[in-house]
């Protein structure tokens, strides 16, 4: 029954991933290089039986992981392994600057729409430099 699931997931994945491209099972075929045949199949008969080098081509052509078209989630990237391997090996100060500049590229990306984004200096708790008083220049006062 589990894996009935799964497989109604899979065939609602590629018919929202069809919707989204404004794809036809015709296109869908062709573009991906599966037979119609094929496609009209997974759609009557369901996608219990269907080859992993159908999914891996509908995956392909669409730009998502075999993981997401056939279980909803995206396995990490060998690279996000990589980079997760790393800061596992980090000390504490090391994962702090990691999380400062995580967060700080997560706020600009948010904010890329035009607005301002903060500075690395800012994201730091550190005065931005337009606004840094230089030592000198606070003697006369």
């Amino acid at each position: 029954m589990h894996s009935e699931v799964i497989i109604v997931d899979m065939l609602s994945r590629i018919i929202d991933l069809m919707e989204h491209h404004k794809d036809t099972k015709a296109s869908l075929a062709r573009n991906a290089g599966i037979p119609y045949t094929t496609i009209d199949g997974l759609f009557k008969r369901g996608c219990d039986n269907a080859y992993v080098s159908t999914a891996r081509k509908i995956s392909n052509y669409y730009g998502v992981t075999l993981d997401y078209l056939v279980m909803g989630v995206d396995a990490l990237s060998t690279d996000a392994l990589d980079i997760a391997a790393k800061y596992e090996r980090l000390d504490k100060h090391s994962r702090e600057l990691v999380e400062l500049v995580i967060n700080h590229e997560a706020k600009r990306v948010k904010q890329e729409n035009g607005h301002e984004s903060p500075s690395v200096r800012e994201a730091l708790g550190e005065p931005s430099e337009s606004r840094a008083v230089h030592p000198d220049s606070a003697q006369g006062e």
